[in-house]
C-alpha cells in the first residue's frame, strides 16, 4: 500500500512539472510576442510637414532637415478605381482618398511628382497638384533605368511617385540592399512607403494612410 501511494505521489508530481513546463513555454511565446510583435503594428499617416511625418495614434517620425545629405521618395499606388472603362477612372472611395492625400501633403512640397500616363493615377494626383499648382512628369513603367536617371535628377529634393505593384520591387532595386519581400498582391490603395535615400544606404518605412 506505501508503494502505490509513493508510485502515485510520483506520477502527480511528474506530471505537475509537466504541466507547469507547458505553462511556462506558452507564457514565453506570449511574452516575445508582446515584445517583438509590436515592431508589426501598422501606422497611418495624418500629415506631413517639411520636417515632421506625423500618424493617427499621435506618434511622429522626424525627417532629416539636412537636404544635402538625404533625399525622401513618397510612394503611392493609384486610389481605388472604377470597373468601366479600359483606362479606369476612380470609385467613389478612390475620390475620397485623392482628396485626402491632398490634406497629408497640405504643408509639404515636393521638387517632382511623378505618375505613369494612366487615368486613375492622373486622377489620384489630381487634388494634390491642383493644391500645389505642380505638373506630374509622366515616366515609362517598362524603362526603369530611364525613370531611376529622372529620380538621380531630383537630388536631393523629395519626390512623391505613383507606382505599381508589378515594377515597385524593381524601382526599389536600385536603392535596397536586400529584395523588397512585402505582399502588395492585393489592392495597395491605401499603401504608402517613404524611403529615406542617401549616398550610403537608404531606409524603407512602411506605412498606410485612410480614405478620409
Amino acid at each position: 500500500m506505501l508503494n502505490y501511494l509513493i508510485a502515485k505521489n510520483s506520477l502527480f508530481f511528474f506530471l505537475f512539472l509537466y504541466i507547469m513546463k507547458i505553462v511556462q513555454v506558452l507564457f514565453l511565446c506570449f511574452l516575445f510576442s508582446t515584445v517583438f510583435g509590436q515592431t508589426k503594428t501598422t501606422q497611418y499617416i495624418n500629415k506631413v510637414s517639411q520636417s515632421t511625418v506625423y500618424f493617427t495614434t499621435g506618434d511622429s517620425m522626424q525627417l532629416s532637415k539636412t537636404k544635402d545629405t538625404a533625399q525622401y521618395f513618397f510612394f503611392i499606388f493609384e486610389a481605388e478605381e472604377d470597373t468601366i472603362g479600359l483606362d479606369p477612372g476612380l470609385s467613389t472611395n478612390g475620390r475620397w482618398r485623392a482628396i485626402q492625400l491632398a490634406k497629408i501633403f497640405k504643408n509639404y512640397s515636393f521638387k517632382s511628382i511623378f505618375s505613369t500616363p494612366f487615368r486613375k493615377g492622373i486622377l489620384t494626383l489630381q487634388p494634390l497638384t491642383d493644391q500645389s499648382k505642380q505638373k506630374v512628369i509622366y515616366y515609362d513603367q517598362a524603362d526603369i533605368k530611364s525613370f531611376h536617371k529622372k529620380l538621380e535628377n531630383a537630388w536631393p529634393e523629395p519626390c512623391l511617385i505613383i507606382v505599381h505593384k508589378e515594377t515597385f520591387p524593381l524601382i526599389l532595386k536600385k536603392y535596397l540592399k536586400e529584395p523588397f519581400k512585402e505582399d502588395i498582391s492585393k489592392e495597395p490603395s491605401e499603401n504608402m512607403y517613404i524611403l529615406k535615400y542617401t549616398k550610403k544606404q537608404s531606409q524603407l518605412f512602411s506605412y498606410r494612410y485612410k480614405i478620409r
